[in-house]
């Protein structure tokens, strides 16, 4: 927690850390040994995207650049954007001081320790991920496709009755423009069409 004193305003400000746990979604964390110290790999996929928290990746408390956006690692990353810039992959990567960024602190500086943890980072955790990726877009997919089929089902149910209602008017008017009215035979023609817009309406609504 940092605190800030805004003389200006007479207030202030309390900055307190992300906190991923109150995301609802799969929690993924993992350790990456090296012979210099540790990395932490803290995320969460989520089962929404609310919020744009792409993972960053830190160094020595401090944030290096966010993954998808680190070129020297984005080179061996076999599923590159789609799993680092995932909208619903959030959280945080935490080098401790195993890497040392480069001048414009954007980067890490060329090291065995990089390729290390690299390696170990795309063959053993990004994979992983990936797999978790895909069970949310599998989800979305299915929600996406209920959705699509429930308004297609209410629009056909209201486009049945207004077909309904287009040809009572018709019938209407057919039978206020003929010299005589509607036979016996045309009558139950009629009623028979209406069934037929009735049975048609019921089975859609069924559907819903």
């Amino acid at each position: 927690t940092v605190k800030v004193n805004d003389k200006d305003q007479n207030q202030q400000l309390i900055c307190n850390a992300f906190d991923y746990e109150k995301i609802k979604g799969i929690s993924y964390e993992k350790m990456i040994e090296e012979k210099n110290g540790k990395v932490n790999v803290c995320l969460v996929v989520a089962d929404k995207s609310e919020i744009s928290r792409p993972v960053s990746i830190f160094s020595n408390g401090r944030r290096i650049n966010e993954v998808y956006q680190l070129r020297s690692y984005m080179r061996l990353s076999p599923f590159r954007s789609y799993v680092w810039a995932h909208p619903n992959l959030m959280g945080f990567i935490d080098t401790g001081g195993i890497l040392e960024p480069v001048i414009t602190r954007d980067d890490f500086k060329h090291t065995t320790e990089r390729n290390n943890i690299y390696k170990k980072l795309a063959k053993n955790i990004e994979p992983e991920l990936k797999t978790l990726v895909d069970q949310v877009n599998q989800k979305s997919y299915d929600s996406a496709l209920e959705q699509w089929e429930s308004t297609l089902g209410k629009c056909l149910s209201a486009s049945l009755r207004s077909k309904k209602a287009r040809a009572l008017v018709f019938l209407k008017e057919a039978e206020k423009n003929t010299d005589k009215p509607f036979s016996q035979n045309q009558s139950k023609a009629a009623e028979k069409l209406l069934e037929k817009i009735d049975e048609m309406v019921e089975k859609e609504e069924e559907k819903e």
